[in-house]
Formats: structure tokens, C-alpha cells, sequence
């Protein structure tokens, strides 16, 4: 759609429930967006065979042309009730039994009817799946789903035609958008992704690197292009598996766009658009980390990432308590404040869900639907904090968008390394987000690692001299009030952060009479001498009373220079810290331990 409709009050339901009033439920809770159903291969499939779950279908009655008459009554009345409906579709999987004529191979001649969805792209639907070496098709069976999981070849044109058609048919029943699921597809064996990937890997390769892969440079002699030599050096086969992914993310979008973008669009420019993936305990690889960064989300109105059902399980004794701001905040400015989903499958903690993500920026709910039974969730008890805490963002819309955080801190995403596909690449972001996350005292302006140049921060994050670490960047100038305020002390008042957050305390200059080993030698707070001097932010300016060096450090003119002597003491040097002090910018000298300064953030 790509025109600004901002929305942060939405459901999803899977399949779509009967045993609640999705009218009623839309209006009182002045819901925007549902997100139900599923009209592309699995509801096809499975929808006449009445001896699958209705889950599985995602609608909820039997028989194709029966659970099309039920929306296209049903959504007429949505629509009047104030919300846009969001299609779900599978771009690839679909479950079914070639052998027993189950899923598709059942009812496949029922289904491409001129009533329905037109002429059959092909004659069966295994000509449009993708294959393994020899021409089988490709199939694996998953505990507790019906029959075997088959996909979808993502190079086929007739996997594509079929998508295609579906698609149609969805929007002549209204729906606003789609939701792109099950995009797992990679590459196969057959002959569409053979000529997919037999030019890029002649561009990505030299002749030599070829033959070392395969045992030839001719790759129009090579038998299975998925399938470099076992002598393949370890480095070599890296760099291969990592360039075959990139275009297999790149294939991915371009399906997507040809379907939503190219053909949908054109028939309907207002269509909401969007893809459910997954960025489980917000790691560096998902379906699309290795798409160039213009297309990333490229054309797309929300941006859903799916964070696993384990997520939405709490861990007390570990301080897990299923909090999603992290991924809330890296997709809210990757995606430039677009409306986000981070799905953790939480069915009862209704209220934390909303509140935690209208406090991002972000939208609810996700998956999230309980049995309503007598055994598990009351209707009232699911009712009322839908109802109540979407009603109260309705009332105050202007408060959550647009609005721009009180203060900000900066954090730069290693997007270089993750377009690298470095596992590690986000465990160092991650552990120093999640301290200032328990300090409770930022907002965080994220930034992607190919560019770090940027006016919203302050100073340059660029060069980093490992793109897999994090630069470090200094806060700019507060909007309000520092979180720690100074306590006022004999002497000179220091304030400190501690690494598991703001403490603040009194640090007094230490005696300049101390002797090594003594408290202020160690680092250990002393009683404060009569004319202690406050030192200037930043600045170890030597003053009466104020503490001096430890050898070996002396002072060398305007520099500080390393130097052994003699003298067990040094003045304190006259020039502002530097990095060869021991105190990085930003920070400044509180006391010594030993011949270690300890220093301390500047708080503006």
C-alpha cells in the first residue's frame, strides 16, 4: 500500500473462530485490522477432507465452496464494523500424500473450476512441488500435522500460477491484504532451479574455485549443483552455502513481489501487505537477514516476526520474564516505524502483550487465541483486557503515533556481519541492550552497520574495526533529567553507574596522605580533606586536595606519557583525559585501584 495507514490495534486469529462474535468483538474493542483465515494451498487442500482438524485448514467448516460463502457474508459486516482483513496464505508449504491422493493430489479436479479459481496451471499438483535428486518429490512428515508436508517449488511457473489464482480469488471475496506464511522454500533439484542458480554461481565463482567445488568448471557437466564435493575445502564450501542463501532470500522476495506487488496491487493499490517470519531469541539469521538492505521489508505495511512458542514462557529465576523489547525495538526502526507484530504465542497474558507492544510502537495481538472451555480461559476473562486496553488506545491514538521517544540512546546493528551470516554477531548488542533494558532509562535510536553516518547521532559509529562488535557511541544531550542525580557529599560529590545500573553514592576525594594499600590506593572511598576540589567533567585538572597518580604514569608537558621512575607519586597531569589515562570518552576519573583508575559515566 505503502500510504501511511498506522495501526496498532489488530487480532489474528489462525482460522476463524464460531464460537466468538468477530462482529461484536471488532466494534467494542475499535479493532483495525484482523488478520484471519488462510486462502491460499493448505484451505484448498484440506478444506473438503473431513477427517483433518479444522486448525490445520484455518477455516472453520467443512468444504472449499462452503467456507468461501461463509467470509464473503462475514466480511461485508467486519468491514462495517471498522476493520480491514488481512488474508493469510502459505508460499510454500501444504500438507498431503501423493500416494494416498491426499491434500492437493485430492482436490485438485474439484478446485480449478471456472467457478473457482479457472484452468489448472498443470495436471497435477506435483509438477509445481519441489524435488530431490532423481526427480522425487520432496516430503517429510511433522508430529501431530496431517499426512506428509510437501512445498512449493519457488522457481516453478506453475507453483507460481496456482499462488497466483488464489490470490485472485481472495480478493474477489474483499480482503484488504495478505499475510505471506510459509516461506520456507529453497532451492531444489529440479530444472527451474538449476537455471536459477547455474548463472550465479558462474558470477560468485572463479573457474578454479568451480573445480574445486565440483571436480569441474563446466557446470553444465555437473550433475546436482546443490551438492559440492565432501573434499571441499571448509572456507570454500562456506562461502558457497552463504552465496546460494542470498539468492534463495533474494528468490524469496521476488516471488513475493510478483505476487502481491505486480499482479495483487495492480488490482487492488490499497492492499495492506506483509510476511510472517521468524527471528527466534532475536539472532542474526532469518528468512530474509541476507536481502540487500533496500529490499529488506521492501513495499511491505507491517513486519511480523515470530519468536517461537517457548517465548512466550517465563524463566523467573534466570530474570527471563518474556519481554520482547529488544526485537520490538530493532523492528520498529528497521522498519522506519512501521506497525510490527512480534508474535510470542502467549494465550493469557492478554494485557502485558498490548500494553508491551503499543509501548514500542508496535501492534497486537498476535497469535494468541486459547480454548475458550470450561477447562481453560473464560470468554470474559479473553473479552475484557482485549477490550478494554484496545479501547483505551483508541482513545488516546494521538499519544502512541506519531510520537518520538523523551530521549534517545544510539545502538548500532552489525548488519554487515549479519549480512555475512556471523552466528555471533549479535551476542555482544544483545547483552549490552539488555543491561540498559534493566536500567530502565533509554529509548534506543537503532542504526544498520553499512552506513553509521546518521544526524540523530551524535558522533560517528564508523570505521568499526570488527563489524561483528558494536561501536560504542556517546549519548547526545538529554531531553529531561539524567536518571542519576548527584547526592550532595563532604568534599567532591562523584556520582557512578553501576553495571547492573544507576546507583548513586557519594565518592569523596580520597587523602593525599594515603600509601599504597591504604583505602584510597585501593580505590575504596576515604574521608575527604579539607579544600577537596570538584574536578571539571572530564578533566583530571590538578587542584589542592585532589588525589594524584600512582606510578608509573607522570605528566609530560599537555600529554600524559607512560614512564617508570623512581617516585612512588605523580601530580595530577594538567590536560583533559585521555585514552592512554585509562578513562575512554565520556567517562571521567573517580579513584584508583591500585595503579587502575576507576572511572565513571559523564552525566549530562
Amino acid at each position: 500500500m505503502t500510504t501511511p495507514f498506522w495501526f496498532n490495534r489488530m487480532v489474528e486469529y489462525w482460522g476463524i473462530p464460531l464460537h466468538l462474535d468477530l462482529v461484536e468483538h471488532t466494534r467494542r474493542a475499535r479493532l483495525q485490522v484482523l488478520q484471519i483465515g488462510d486462502f491460499g494451498p493448505m484451505f484448498y487442500g484440506l478444506a473438503d477432507d473431513p477427517h483433518v482438524d479444522r486448525h490445520w485448514v484455518a477455516m472453520p467448516l467443512v468444504g472449499v465452496r462452503e467456507n468461501l460463502a461463509y467470509v464473503a457474508e462475514l466480511f461485508p459486516r467486519l468491514h462495517e464494523a471498522g476493520a480491514r482483513i488481512v488474508a493469510q496464505l502459505s508460499l510454500s508449504w501444504n500438507y498431503g500424500d501423493h500416494e494416498t491422493r491426499k491434500g492437493l493430489w485430492s482436490s485438485w479436479e474439484n478446485i480449478w473450476t471456472p467457478d473457482l479459481l479457472g484452468p489448472a496451471p498443470c495436471a497435477s499438483p506435483g509438477e509445481a512441488m519441489e524435488q530431490v535428486a532423481g526427480g522425487a518429490l520432496r516430503s517429510w512428515p511433522i508430529p501431530d500435522r496431517p499426512y506428509r508436508t510437501y512445498s512449493g517449488c519457488c522457481c516453478n511457473p506453475h507453483w507460481r500460477a496456482m499462488l497466483q489464482a488464489m490470490v485472485h480469488q481472495a480478493l474477489s471475496l474483499g480482503v484488504d491484504g495478505f499475510m505471506a506464511h510459509h516461506n520456507f522454500t529453497s532451492f531444489c533439484r529440479c530444472s527451474y532451479c538449476r537455471a536459477r542458480i547455474l548463472p550465479v554461481l558462474g558470477e560468485k565463482f572463479s573457474d578454479a574455485e568451480l573445480k574445486t567445488l565440483y571436480g569441474s568448471a563446466d557446470l553444465a557437466q555437473v550433475e546436482d549443483l546443490l551438492a559440492p564435493l565432501a573434499t571441499c575445502p571448509a572456507p570454500l564450501r562456506q562461502r558457497w552455502d552463504l552465496e546460494v542463501q542470498r539468492d534463495v532470500h533474494l528468490r524469496r522476495k521476488e516471488l513475493f513481489d510478483e505476487l502481491f506487488l505486480d499482479f495483487a496491487r495492480a488490482r487492488k493499490p490499497d492492499l495492506l501487505l506483509s510476511q510472517w517470519y521468524h527471528k527466534y531469541d532475536f539472532g542474526p539469521n532469518d528468512e530474509r537477514s541476507l536481502l540487500p538492505t533496500p529490499l529488506w521489508a521492501r513495499d511491505e505495511d507491517y513486519i511480523w516476526y515470530s519468536q517461537g512458542g517457548h517465548k512466550g514462557r517465563s524463566a523467573i529465576a534466570k530474570g527471563y520474564l518474556a519481554d520482547m523489547g529488544l526485537p520490538s525495538r530493532f523492528t520498529h526502526a528497521a522498519g522506519n516505524g512501521r506497525p510490527f507484530i512480534i508474535n510470542k504465542y502467549d494465550s493469557r497474558r492478554l494485557r502485558l502483550s498490548i500494553a508491551e507492544a503499543a509501548a514500542h510502537g508496535g501492534a497486537s495481538l498476535a497469535y494468541h487465541l486459547p480454548e475458550i472451555s470450561e477447562a481453560g480461559i473464560g470468554r470474559d476473562e479473553y473479552y475484557g483486557p482485549i477490550i478494554r486496553y484496545h479501547r483505551f488506545l483508541a482513545e488516546r491514538d494521538a499519544l502512541y503515533h506519531p510520537a518520538r521517544p523523551y530521549s534517545q540512546l544510539a545502538l548500532v546493528y552489525p548488519r554487515r556481519a549479519e549480512l555475512e551470516a556471523e552466528a555471533e554477531s549479535l551476542d555482544a548488542l544483545k547483552r549490552l541492550g539488555r543491561l540498559l533494558e534493566d536500567d530502565h532509562g533509554w529509548n534506543p535510536t537503532w542504526r544498520r552497520g553499512e552506513n553509521c553516518s546518521s544526524p540523530e547521532i551524535p558522533e560517528p559509529c564508523c570505521p568499526m574495526a570488527n563489524p561483528t562488535r558494536i561501536a560504542r557511541c556517546r549519548a547526545g544531550k538529554r531531553a529531561g533529567p539524567a536518571p542519576c542525580t548527584w547526592k550532595p557529599a563532604p568534599g567532591n560529590p562523584r556520582c557512578e553507574r553501576s553495571p547492573k545500573g544507576s546507583r548513586c553514592r557519594s565518592i569523596p576525594c580520597p587523602s593525599t596522605t594515603s600509601t599504597p594499600g591504604s583505602s584510597a590506593a585501593s580505590g575504596a572511598p576515604s574521608a575527604a580533606p579539607p579544600g577537596c576540589a570538584p574536578m571539571p567533567p572530564g578533566t583530571c585538572a590538578a587542584a589542592p586536595g585532589n588525589p594524584r597518580r600512582p606510578r608509573p604514569w607522570s605528566s609530560t608537558g599537555s600529554t600524559t606519557t607512560r614512564t617508570r621512575t623512581a617516585s612512588s607519586r605523580s601530580p595530577c597531569p594538567p590536560a583533559p583525559c585521555r585514552r592512554n589515562s585509562g578513562c575512554l570518552p565520556g567517562t571521567r576519573w573517580t579513584a584508583w585501584s591500585g595503579t587502575t583508575p576507576r572511572c565513571a559515566n559523564l552525566l549530562s
